[in-house]
């Protein structure tokens, strides 16, 4: 799944797309411009992705503008892999114009024998809405559409009031629980009660990612090419020309269906930041990675690209 700032083949500069077995992520691609969210806005994107075993779906929101987008595939994960689990991460790169990618934070949860099951908020008038975009099980984000707000929160099933916990970032939700949210704004009423329910499987043992706050340190890590960790976010490129990185989950995660959630910014915010960043399920190992200069070497195979650096290790399948 690419988020794409530069045109190497005709796809523009603001574009996603899905892509497998090794093809260079250029076109077909999806533009995003008439959704509102641009790449090279310098706002944080949020990326919801979820696949049920047979369509892998995309939401992605500009958390400062709600401009959102939403697209969906067709594929068959394990498959295209070559087994049911697989090393799942983050590409980047840059070429003669450049730009940081930073990863703020994860979340990925494989499920067991059926997905996730969780319930959307309940919608209250547009004027105050309180809306729950993203949900997977151990990280919930909340957002409101009236600039200013402070929204209140509980998980004890009591009804929330300014004396609740305030909402300042991503919550972390372990068990089966209810969120309840209310959003207060100078010069408006409060809001009504804003309820979700979340059914979290807890009976799985497999492998997560749950860094829902960000990070603390690169353990558990596999780090190719110079990504670094700073501030809490995970840094894919740090603003040098010709960079080719990429960080993989060590642990082989399951990837027969899951939900995963992380949010995301490309600065500087030009049109000529390059080149974008994918999110990545490989089965080649923890070396893979992207090339320079309109070639990209994975595992000894070379797949032909046009422009600067472009990242083939999608959904590939190993030998």
């Amino acid at each position: 799944m690419k988020f794409d700032t530069f045109s190497n083949a005709g796809e523009g500069v603001n574009s996603t797309g899905f892509y497998t077995n090794g093809v260079a992520p250029t076109i077909p691609a999806m533009d995003l411009t008439s959704s509102g969210v641009n790449l090279h806005s310098g706002d944080v994107m949020h990326a919801h992705l979820t696949y049920d075993g047979t369509m892998l779906t995309l939401a992605l929101i500009d958390t400062v503008t709600n401009a959102t987008f939403t697209a969906s595939q067709a594929i068959n994960i394990p498959a295209a892999v070559g087994a049911n689990t697989a090393f799942v991460g983050f590409t980047g790169g840059t070429g003669g114009t450049v730009s940081t990618q930073n990863i703020l934070n994860w979340v990925y949860t494989p499920g067991a024998s059926t997905p996730p099951v969780s319930t959307p908020v309940a919608a209250i008038p547009a004027s105050r809405r309180l809306v729950a975009l993203h949900t997977v099980p151990q990280s919930v984000t909340i957002t409101d559409a009236t600039p200013g707000a402070t929204i209140y929160y509980t998980t004890n099933g009591t009804k929330p009031t300014t004396a609740s916990s305030a909402y300042t970032g991503p919550i972390s939700v372990g068990a089966s629980e209810t969120l309840q949210a209310i959003a207060v704004a100078s010069g408006f009423t409060t809001s009504a009660v804003s309820t979700a329910a979340y059914t979290i499987n807890t009976g799985s043992t497999q492998p997560t990612v749950n860094y829902p706050t960000g990070f603390t340190s690169s353990a558990n890590f596999a780090l190719v090419g110079g990504p670094t960790f700073a501030a809490g976010a995970m840094q894919v490129t740090d603003g040098g020309n010709n960079e080719a990185h990429a960080v993989w989950y060590s642990t082989p995660l399951n990837v027969q269906h899951f939900a995963t959630d992380f949010t995301f910014q490309i600065t500087p915010a030009t049109a000529k930041a390059s080149d974008g960043m994918t999110f990545t399920i490989q089965n080649v190992g923890l070396s893979a990675h992207g090339g320079i200069g309109g070639r990209s070497r994975v595992s000894g195979h070379q797949v032909e690209c046009c422009g600067e650096i472009r990242y083939v290790q999608q959904l590939r399948r190993g030998s």
